[in-house]
Parts: structure tokens; sequence; C-alpha cells
């Protein structure tokens, strides 16, 4: 007998149940990481795969039954193609614990879409590594014989969180922040038990990591000893202390450390090491998102509008109508077609065009304005980032332990080319970008007319594509590389915009490695390119005085 499932369509009977469970392997597989796991990794995850495997194989059959197989192989491989950070791919790798998230998100949450389980997925691997470091931590402490109750655990599992030490190297970065926290003792414990009282005395959204530093930092100057019994059973001992801390963390952090705001205080603040404000933010860095955008736009108008050639074949199309060549039934696309007709004097010229493109991204070799200045460093800039981006992936494919490949190469030269197009575009290249996707949209529109496409496109995939293709045959005596071309200028424009939204302080590695996908996606239709600008047809400029030779006043 069979049924159809509620959920998502699929088809199930007795029979079928028994073959998909010969898929499950498949479904359920999450490639594992190319590191091989330390010792402490390898222990915490046998942890945590024992309080899994219980439930492992009921949870799994629960899955399969409700019909979510075909779901949950999408959601395994776009995890498998996705850039998730090496800790996350080594939990869901382990069968047992990959399938316990997934029956929590999509038997008890109710999540059934592929792109919500992946998102929900995600979430709850990154709260299951909150689990893995803890015994990781425990482990490594064991194997040194270090005291649990001389440090603060959770102070330490919040720093180890943060620095997310790769699996095949836990045990050195953990005894390093260890001894980082060992001067501290239980302090931090004292503070976070302070903040967490059933009814503060302070108000807890001022306890940021600034003000329980400074805090900690001031209780250990002061020779504080904290015991784990005082923790457990708080009292008014400390209170005084930690009142006094409180107060001077939040003077601090509301007057800075400036030696004249503090003028007339009793304190000496001199815990400055005299170290500098490096501007990483991208606000501190004077970044304007808008221009770099601007210069995405420019770039996907250039790539399209000229090299493509839809603003030439657009007035092409304008001038064989205009001869008789092309018959259009009078209605709206003859009306599209006279009113781009009508405006084109009002439209960028091909040189203005190329003196923008120049200006921006020093594209051709355009005449310049009096004292407009073509962006020259642009083109190096860019030959640098590409050269670090395939240079990266090189290092990635043949490394043994990719996580030690260094980042910052390509960091630095995205910052230098946000840096380049926050300074050079603006100006009235901004206002003129907006004018000239305008023009673009509307020839597209022409191109796009089912009577158009019908009468100048070819072949059984009729498309405003192989009309560019046919035109450019006709009346430019060549054939652009239109799918090369596309691509080129989608994926350039992906790639100046995530550009714009860089910012190193908040980047993921799944960001990351969609931006090298855009990259490489950009570096590859490059490559396809090839020069169409030697032809013998007529060029915008000749079809644009052939269209004035014509009486331009008719009357429909």
């Amino acid at each position: 007998m069979k049924t159809k499932n509620e959920n998502n369509g699929t088809v199930e009977s007795v029979g079928l149940d028994y073959q998909l469970l010969e898929l499950v392997a498949n479904e359920f597989r999450i490639a594992a990481p190319r590191l091989t796991a330390d010792e402490h990794s390898k222990h915490a995850l046998k942890i945590l795969k024992e309080k899994a495997s219980k439930e492992h194989q009921a949870k799994r059959q629960e899955l399969i039954k409700a019909g979510y197989s075909l779901t949950i192989d999408e959601v395994s491989k776009k995890i498998n193609k996705s850039g998730i950070h090496n800790t996350l791919r080594y939990l869901l790798a382990e069968e047992s614990l990959y399938v316990t998230i997934l029956h929590e998100v999509i038997l008890k949450e109710g999540i059934t879409d592929t792109q919500g389980i992946y998102s929900r997925v995600s979430a709850l691997t990154n709260r299951m590594k909150v689990e893995f470091f803890s015994e990781v931590i425990r482990h490594v402490m064991d194997d040194a014989n270090i005291d649990k109750q001389a440090v603060s655990i959770k102070a330490l599992l919040t720093e180890v969180i943060k620095k997310n030490p790769s699996i095949n190297a836990t045990q050195s970065p953990i005894l390093k922040l260890i001894d980082e926290l060992d001067d501290l003792g239980l302090i931090p414990d004292l503070i976070e038990a302070f903040f967490s009282r059933p009814k503060p005395e302070v108000d807890p959204s001022k306890a940021t990591d600034e003000v329980k530093k400074s805090m900690a930092n001031y209780l250990m100057s002061v020779g504080l000893v904290v015991t784990q019994d005082a923790i457990n059973n708080p009292s008014q001992k400390f209170d005084e202390a930690l009142f006094y801390a409180y107060a001077q963390a939040i003077k601090k952090s509301s007057n800075g450390e400036d030696p004249i705001s503090n003028l007339y205080s009793n304190t000496y603040d001199s815990e400055w090491d005299y170290s500098v404000d490096t501007f990483e933010t991208i606000e501190e860095q004077g970044v304007d998102k808008e221009n770099i955008y601007a210069a995405a736009a420019l770039f996907y108008i250039k790539t399209l509008g000229d090299d493509l050639g839809i603003f030439r074949v657009a007035d092409a199309i304008i001038l064989a109508w205009t001869q008789g060549r092309l018959d259009i039934p009078q209605g709206e696309t003859s009306s599209k077609l006279y009113r781009y007709y009508k405006l084109r004097e009002e439209r960028t010229t091909m040189e203005e065009r190329a003196m923008f493109y120049k200006q921006v991204l020093n594209i051709g070799d355009a005449e310049m304005l009096d004292n407009m200045v073509a962006n020259e460093e642009f083109s190096q800039l860019w030959e640098v980032l590409m050269e670090e981006v395939v240079r990266y992936i090189e290092k990635y494919e043949s490394a043994d332990s990719p996580d030690y490949i260094s980042k910052t190469p390509v960091y630095q030269s995205l910052k230098d080319i946000q840096y380049n197009l926050t300074t050079r575009t603006s100006g009235m290249v901004k206002a003129m970008t907006r004018e000239m996707y305008a023009h673009l949209q509307s020839a597209i529109e022409i191109l796009r007319e089912q009577t158009v496409v019908d009468q100048l496109g070819y072949g059984y995939q009729k498309s405003m594509w192989k009309v560019i293709e046919r035109v450019s045959q006709s009346e430019f005596d060549s054939i652009p590389n239109v799918s090369a071309l596309r691509r080129a200028a989608i994926e350039g424009n992906k790639l100046l915009r995530w550009i714009a939204d860089f910012d190193e302080g908040s980047v993921t590695e799944e960001n990351f490695v969609e931006f090298l996908h855009i990259a490489e996606n950009f570096i590859i239709s490059q490559s396809q390119l090839i020069d169409n600008d030697d032809n013998d047809g007529y060029n915008e400029r000749e079809i644009d005085n052939m269209l004035d030779e014509d009486n331009d006043d008719w009357d429909f």
C-alpha cells in the first residue's frame, strides 16, 4: 500500500522503506576534514558519540520512515559543498551526532525545507562544539595534571571557543590560555556570578567583555583570592571589591584612558601597554560601501553593455526598424522602440562611458577630461588579488593541513581594493552609473521583446542572447562569447560587492569559501574571453550618425 507523505509529497510503501535503507549510508554521510585529529579531539568525540549512539539507529529509522531521505540528501550535499570549519565538519562526519541533530531539527522543531534545515544544523553543531571543547579541555588538563579548581573553566572555555583551535593541535593553544588565565584564578567565575545574581544590583547589559576584563585585572592587582566555595555560596564578603571594580571599569569605558580626562581622578590607570589603534573595522578604515557598489555596477554595465554589445545591438535594431528592415506592429513594442529612439540624445555616448570606465576601473584608452585622473592603481591591485586567490587555492588543494594556510595576503589585497575604490569612485560617476544602468535596462527590454526575439532570434531556443549573436554577426561581423561575458559580468559584480561588504573581523570560513568560488568563476570566465574588437561592421557612433540622418519628426 502506498501513502503520500504530507511533508514533502514523496510516495512511500513498505517495500520502498527497505530500498531507502540501502541509501542511508550516502544520505547521512558528511565528508570528514582532511586533518588527523589529535588524541584530545578523538577522546572528546568518543564521549559525544557514546551519548548519541544509544538512540542513533532508532532516530535514523524515524527520519527515513517519515519520508525525509531526499531532503536529508540535499542537506548533506549542501554541507559537503560548504566551507564550514573543520571542527564542525569533524563533528558532523560522526553519523550518530549528525542524525541526532537532524532528528532534533526535522522531527522535533518541525523544520522541513532544505535551507532551513541546513541553517539550523549549523546552529546546533556550533552549540555541540561547546560540549566538544569542554571535553577537550578536561582531557588536556588531565593529561597535564592541572588542577581544575585552580582556573576558571568557564572563562577558559570561552577563550578556547574564541580561538577555535584546530582539531589536530588542541593541546598547545589550550595550555597557553591556561597560563594566561592562571594568575586570575577563579576571579572570572566570581565576576560572572556577580552579574548573574537573581536580583542584580548593577545593569547586566553593561557586562561587556571589556568591562569584565577590566574588573578581573583590577581584582587581581589588589591580590583578591577566590575559592570555589566562595562562588558556590555567595556572601557579601567580596561585594565592596566587586562594586568598586565595576565602577572603575565603567568609568574607564566612558572616559577612556586619556590622562587629561582623568586629571582630577584619584586613581591612576597604568594598564595601557603602549599598543596603538590599527583601525581594523570597516567604519574606522573609512570604507564607503556605496562607492564600491557603484564600481561593481559600472563593471557590470561595461561588460554587458559595451563588451557584449547590448548598447550597439539595441541601436542596430532601432536603425533596422527605422530603415524598414524590421517590421514591428504598432503597439507596446513599437512604443518602446520609439521611446528609446527619441531619448538617444539624452543617453551617455560610447565615449562618455569609456571615460568613466577609465576613471574608475582603468579599462580602455578613452580620452579624459582635464584634471580627470585614471585609476591606474586599480589594475595592479586587481591583478595582485587574482594572483593571491589562485595561490591560496593551489596551496589549499595541496596542503595536508589547510587550516594553517594564511589568508593574510588575500585579506590585504581585499583591503587595498576597498580603499582604492572608496577614493576613486566619487563625484559625478555615481550619478552617471545610475543613468547608464537605466540605459542598459531599456536596451535589454528591447532585446527581450517577444516580437523582436521572434524576428531576429534563431534556433529552437530563441532568446535575447540569440538576438545579440545574430545582430552582432550580421551588423558587426563578429559573434561575442555570450556565455563567458554574461558570466564575467555577473561574477565580477558579485565579487566587487563581496569586497565592499568585506570585514576581516566578522568574515567566517563559509563567507571566505563563497568568495573563493565567486573569484574562481570570474577567473574562468575571463580565461574564456577572446578579443572581438576587430570587425568591419558599424560601431555605435556610426549607427548614431545614420539615425541622425533620418527624419526625426514622425507622426503616428
